[in-house]
């Protein structure tokens, strides 16, 4: 179990290894209710809940969530903080991803108060915290969030990959201000993303950079939101098209949540696009369709609404 947490910790794209150990235990015809310990039980939902989650199985996670709850409650043993605040966190996650907003609430509130920057249990709790805000564009909220992760002593101590993961969040709430035109009402990220560029973006998430289809997937897609907001129609826009198709064709054929592939192909031919207004219109169709065909509301890293932003920012121009 700790071997298999080891690796899923952040994402599994650099190590394909990581998602077949995900699979790797009770394959088969294994039960739950043939397992005698509840130590063993626990793992085994725990796999269940990780499996669903690095497949981007959403529907797959409420029976193994519902079970781990119930055994949590039901085992005295079994009632510490780092167990209950892990079913809460996934329940949050799933939640988020149906768009119930209210009862992830009640769960994200109950989830902060049992978490502490000092046990760095909060700051997955806080992920949880931001993707709410954003996801509602909730963003003076969302910049909150950002604002007392960076605030913590902890924060310097989190591995780099925390850390740049946290550097994107920020851009995307930089980039959304950009395309309102309110990045001078925004402290925290005017300080953030002075002069920002490019490069910045770059050079702020190295650590991520091998990360083909987990953290390097969001810096990729911000690439091509970035330059969408400054270059218009030009060769540079074209260019980074072309880049992010390529990107598309090599790391993101198989990659399971169909809202981001949806929406970064999207953008990775908007780019391309920009002065065929035919071929922009079957392409703003083609993605609210997929989008309103999706299962979903949200994909996992979906952190910004994709439809608000495409059809409010995207488009409006």
């Amino acid at each position: 179990m700790q071997a298999v947490e080891s690796v899923t910790k952040y994402t599994v794209a650099a190590m394909p290894s990581a998602v077949k150990g995900i699979s790797f235990s009770w394959e088969g015809e294994t039960k739950l209710n043939k397992i005698k310990s509840y130590l063993a039980q626990y793992n085994f939902l725990k796999l269940k809940v990780y499996q669903a989650h690095h497949h981007n199985a959403i529907g797959e996670m409420d029976e193994p969530l519902t079970q781990l709850e119930g055994l949590v409650a039901s085992q005295i043993t079994l009632q510490t903080n780092a167990n209950e605040l892990f079913w809460r966190v996934y329940r949050i996650r799933f939640l988020l991803s149906m768009g119930h907003f209210h009862a992830a609430e009640s769960l994200l509130t109950d989830a902060r108060n049992r978490s502490s920057f000092q046990a760095f249990d909060r700051f997955e709790v806080e992920e949880q915290w931001y993707v709410y805000h954003a996801r509602r564009l909730e963003l003076a909220e969302a910049c909150e969030v950002i604002d007392s992760v960076l605030a913590s002593p902890q924060y310097d101590r989190l591995h780099e990959l925390d850390r740049n993961l946290w550097y994107t969040r920020a851009a995307y709430l930089y980039w959304y201000y950009c395309a309102s035109g309110e990045t001078e009402s925004v402290p925290l990220l005017k300080k953030q993303f002075a002069q920002f560029n490019l490069e910045d973006l770059y050079q702020q998430t190295s650590a991520i950079s091998k990360d083909k289809t987990g953290g390097n997937l969001h810096v990729m897609l911000l690439r091509g939101l970035f330059t969408l907001l400054h270059a218009e129609a030009s060769d540079h826009a074209f260019d980074t098209g072309n880049t992010l198709v390529v990107y598309y064709q090599r790391y993101l054929k198989d990659y399971p949540e169909d809202r981001v592939v949806l929406f970064f192909k999207s953008v990775a031919k908007l780019l391309k696009r920009q002065e065929d207004a035919e071929k922009v219109a079957r392409l703003d169709q083609k993605l609210l369709e997929g989008l309103s065909d999706s299962e979903v509301k949200y994909d996992f890293n979906e952190w910004l609404p994709f439809r608000k932003v495409w059809q409010d920012h995207l488009m409006a121009g």
